[in-house]
């Protein structure tokens, strides 16, 4: 699993990760909700999708004119 970036705000973390199971494997894009209070994990929560980055088109905005 490779985490990609993390939030924190008052009591709740958020984990964005990519995780693969295998060599090739597209992976699955995961979100973790994380909860402390007082020093302690008090609620965890995952959502999972498929990972879709090598079946969507990259768009170069960079190249692209601003009308």
């Amino acid at each position: 699993m490779e985490a990609n970036r993390a939030v924190a705000e008052e009591n709740l973390v958020l984990v964005h990760s990519h995780l693969t199971m295998f060599p090739g494997d597209l992976g699955l894009a995961v979100i973790e909700v994380i909860r402390v209070e007082e020093g302690l994990i008090t609620g965890h929560w995952v959502a999972a999708q498929s990972s879709l980055k090598d079946r969507l088109p990259v768009i170069d905005s960079s190249s692209a004119s601003m009308r």
